[in-house]
């Protein structure tokens, strides 16, 4: 036969009545605030305030109440590395200014050489010292930028500028060297119409450094210059064809060809500062 297992049967218990006043009514159960649906973006900033009884429901928390502290100013503490935050003009359109001085002062030295190249030791003396004061001019403009925290152009913008204009200033000086190097002794025309066009170049980007935050200056300046540009462009083309023509000394060709580049080169990077301080003036205007 099979034999059908079954659990042990357990003897009926009567419940005993439980004490007076330990019965657990829904009439003791503290009431509470209506609900309000769960916001988990608000849930965060809450904090449990007390003791709460029974489950844990979100209408039994309260918001914290943040006492608002006012933070010391960076200004009136001396020497708080706060203070570096803070903007501050550096003095970079006053070092601008410096380098188109500069600039300027190089091409009018350029000219008096050209027009008398027995005067080469005394103007390539004064030309290097004026490449070398535009070289610290950029090194202070470099150093003023990485120790400013808020600089009043961009910061590429600024390295740039002063890139470009001290760039002129070093073909110039590269120009008179060359003067030297090649034992140029006589005077020629092509060479100081070249000349010409970069003294005026360098009068014009002075003006729009000057007025680099007034869009309508600044474009004058830069139209001015690119027409500049064209006219050396020009120059240049009718300085070589007369370099070559009939049968010239090659000793000649070779001095005056490389001198007549250089100056060409010279006014392509009077059109490049030109394009930089016209950028500026768009981004700042």
């Amino acid at each position: 036969m099979r034999r059908e297992l079954s659990s042990p049967r357990i003897p009926h218990q009567r419940s005993q009545p439980k004490p007076a006043g330990q019965e657990f009514l829904a009439s003791s159960i503290t009431p509470r605030t209506p609900y309000r649906p769960y916001n988990p973006h608000l849930a965060s900033q809450f904090l449990f305030a007390g003791s709460v009884r029974g489950p844990i429901c979100f209408h039994d928390i309260r918001p914290v109440q943040k006492r608002a502290t006012a933070l010391p100013s960076p200004c009136r503490q001396a020497g708080s590395p706060l203070v570096r935050f803070l903007p501050k003009n550096e003095g970079f359109f006053d070092l601008f200014d410096q380098l188109s001085a500069h600039l300027n002062t190089s091409a009018l030295m350029l000219r008096e050489l050209f027009e008398d190249p027995r005067r080469i030791d005394e103007l390539l003396a004064k030309m290097k010292s004026v490449d070398h004061a535009a070289e610290a001019v950029t090194y202070v403009i470099n150093q003023r930028v990485d120790r400013c925290f808020v600089t009043p152009l961009d910061r590429e913008d600024i390295h740039m500028l002063a890139h470009r204009l001290d760039n002129v200033v070093d073909l110039m000086d590269g120009n008179a060297r060359r003067v030297a190097m090649f034992h140029v002794t006589e005077r020629r025309e092509a060479a100081l119409e070249l000349v010409d066009v970069l003294v005026q170049c360098s009068q014009a980007i002075g003006r729009g450094v000057k007025s680099i935050r007034k869009r309508e200056g600044v474009h004058q300046a830069a139209r001015e210059v690119k027409a500049l540009e064209e006219r050396a462009d020009m120059l240049y083309a009718k300085a070589i064809a007369g370099l070559f023509a009939g049968t010239p000394d090659p000793l000649e060709v070779i001095k005056w060809k490389e001198i007549y580049d250089n100056l060409e080169h010279a006014a392509d990077e009077c059109e490049d500062v030109a394009n930089v301080l016209e950028s500026i003036s768009l981004k700042n205007s």
